[in-house]
């Protein structure tokens, strides 16, 4: 791989040794913490870590990708306790669609809260915002969002209503018949795993 990036990185930077350089030196401090246990690795010799450098500074460099600046991520989450289909692995939400729409509406705010926030915080006198200011001006009452039901919050599965629940373990039995008969299990034996493994387990899980 050595003699590969040593062919391959000159012509990719056009023979600009000191691009070439500072993109290498870019890369190296970007990596130090990876870069430092391979040198380790090999017993404190740094021609394997540098090689791999100068792997990633060809690929980096076919793709066009050196000179793009760095990006700023923003991750707007929401807790356990806001939601109402944080519950069953999750998947609470499938129990009833007004689960789903309170967390789609949570999110939305939750959203909305932080763009408000880097729009005022480039408004204020001596601050500079990172993205702002961004063009967005929705209802200051948050009118075009249905109000947010606080009573399912942190909904756990017991409060969901029970014909919901029973339903959903029928379904469930439905398809694990189903899937038994696709492998020709036998009427009788697909009965008696059902009634010892399949609805105890499901009327357990589902809080029945």
């Amino acid at each position: 791989m050595e003699p590969a990036a040593r062919q391959l990185l000159p012509p990719l930077f056009n023979h600009d040794g000191d691009a070439q350089g500072k993109a290498w030196h870019r890369l190296q401090q970007q990596f130090q913490k990876e870069y430092d246990e391979l040198v380790n690795a090999v017993q404190g010799g740094p021609t394997a870590a540098k090689t791999w450098i100068d792997c990633i500074l060809a690929f980096e460099t076919a793709a066009s990708l050196g000179d793009n600046d760095e990006m700023l991520i923003y991750g707007i989450t929401a807790t356990e306790d806001e939601l109402a289909s944080s519950k069953f692995e999750s998947f609470l939400g499938f129990f009833d669609q007004a689960y789903r729409d309170h967390d789609y509406d949570v999110g939305r705010k939750r959203a909305r809260d932080v763009i408000k926030s880097i729009n005022d915080s480039t408004r204020s006198p001596g601050t500079a915002g990172s993205l702002g200011p961004i063009r967005y001006d929705p209802p200051q009452d948050n009118s075009d969002i249905h109000p947010i039901d606080e009573s399912l919050d942190g909904l756990e599965l017991t409060a969901v209503p029970r014909d919901q629940r029973k339903r959903f373990k029928d379904r469930l039995t439905d398809r694990a018949h189903e899937l038994m008969t696709e492998l020709g299990v036998a009427f009788p034996l697909r009965e008696a795993i059902d009634l010892g493994f399949i609805t105890p387990k499901l009327n357990k899980l589902l809080s029945l």
